[in-house]
C-alpha cells in the first residue's frame, strides 16, 4: 500500500488507511521525535485533523509503500526521512492501545498477528466465563 504525502493531507487520512490494512494497529503523530521510556499522554499525541504542513518542516509531496514485512522501526524512519514527521505504532492489546517501541524490530505483520491473537484470546476467556450450565 502507498500512503500519500503531502502538505494538506490530514492525519486522520493517514491514519484511516494504515488501519484498513492493520486493523489492531495504529498510528499517532508527535510534534516531535518521541524519547523512548517516557510514557506517552493524550496531550503529546496531535489531533487527527492536523495538517501535515503544519508539523512537517519538509515540503511534502510523495507517498511512503507500506508493507506488512516492514519493522516498526523501519515504518517509523520513513516518515521521519521521507515527511519529517514523527510517528509511533501502537498495537492493541485488551481495551488500551501499547506503544510497540520494545518490539520495534517485528514486522508489521506480527505486530498485527500479535494483537489479532490477543484480542482473541480475551473473547474466548469472556466466552468461557459465561458459560453455565443448566441444571
Amino acid at each position: 500500500m502507498n500512503i500519500e504525502l503531502n502538505s494538506n493531507t490530514k492525519i486522520e487520512e493517514i491514519q484511516s488507511e494504515f488501519s484498513k490494512r492493520f486493523p489492531y494497529l495504529k498510528i499517532n503523530f508527535f510534534q516531535t521525535k518521541f524519547k523512548p521510556g517516557i510514557e506517552v499522554t493524550p496531550e503529546d499525541i496531535l489531533p487527527s485533523f492536523v495538517l501535515l504542513k503544519d508539523v512537517s518542516g519538509l515540503k511534502l509531496n510523495g507517498s511512503i509503500h507500506i508493507n506488512g514485512l516492514m519493522t516498526v522501526k523501519e515504518l517509523e524512519n520513513q516518515f521521519r526521512i521521507q515527511g519529517g514527521l514523527h510517528v509511533e505504532v501502537f498495537r492493541k492489546s485488551g481495551k488500551i492501545w501499547l506503544k510497540t517501541s520494545a518490539s520495534d524490530q517485528w514486522t508489521l505483520d506480527e505486530q498485527n498477528k500479535e494483537a489479532r491473537d490477543s484480542q482473541l484470546e480475551i473473547k474466548t476467556e469472556k466466552e468461557d466465563s459465561d458459560y453455565h450450565e443448566q441444571e
